[in-house]
């Protein structure tokens, strides 16, 4: 009875020596958030290095730029990490001491491997998404200026077309009007027309009132005559 119980206290004994000298190991993933939290999953024997809760105790920042970092400078047996960093990142410096690969899609991922040695990760980094966003929208932005200007000079600033004058919708004595004032390109007296025909005023008063009214000529009194122009 007495060996037995001498046995099992050397088992415990063993057990805890065990316990006390073995090392740490740890297969994690370590998700980065926007906002400098990080959480960290998976197995290990560490100390309160999985956490259930974001924990910002291993960020830090200045100015644009964070800095992740985990250093646990006691030995591991073996360890393995997959560090998920944020979308829309740049990377500015990192040290680690044996990096497996870095894979890059959506987002980063580090991933890195270690045996007896302590596990560091320093990663400095910025997040370049609002930057991203400020140049989509200033190019919206442009295009829509682009599109209202378009629009403006369309509208506002379209090429008039030149009448064209169908004969049919006139007369003699008006197709005479209409070619002196097409010739001269410039406005004309009413009574410089008179001179020019050698027709009576009444009639050269009646044809440019009927000129009028077809929308052919704009009559605008100067004085003792009219001045006559012809539209465009």
């Amino acid at each position: 009875m007495r060996s037995k119980n001498i046995f099992l206290c050397l088992t415990v004994f063993i057990l805890m020596i065990n316990s006390v000298f073995a090392g740490y190991y740890a297969d994690i993933d370590i998700f980065l958030e926007d906002d400098g939290n990080v959480i960290i999953e998976g197995i290990s024997n560490y100390p309160n290095l999985l956490t259930e809760q974001p924990n910002p105790n291993y960020t830090s920042k200045k100015g644009k730029y964070w800095l992740f970092n985990m250093t646990m400078d006691e030995t591991f047996d073996e360890f393995i990490y997959r560090l998920h960093m944020p979308k829309d990142l740049d990377i500015n410096y990192l040290k680690t001491r044996h990096l497996s690969r870095i894979d890059q899609d959506d987002s980063i991922t580090v991933i890195g491997t270690g045996r007896d040695e302590s596990l560091v990760i320093l990663v400095q980094y910025s997040i370049n998404r609002l930057e991203n966003n400020n140049y989509l929208i200033s190019i919206f932005l442009s295009i829509i200026i682009l599109i209202l200007l378009a629009a403006y000079f369309f509208f506002f600033h379209k090429k008039k077309k030149t009448k064209r004058i169908d004969p049919a919708f006139l007369t003699e004595r008006q197709k005479i009007i209409y070619d002196i004032l097409k010739k001269s390109k410039k406005p004309l007296t009413q009574k410089y027309i008179e001179e020019k025909t050698n027709l009576p005023k009444s009639s050269v008063s009646r044809n440019i009132e009927s000129m009028v009214r077809k929308d052919i000529i704009s009559k605008e009194k100067v004085g003792m005559s009219n001045r006559l122009t012809l539209k465009n």
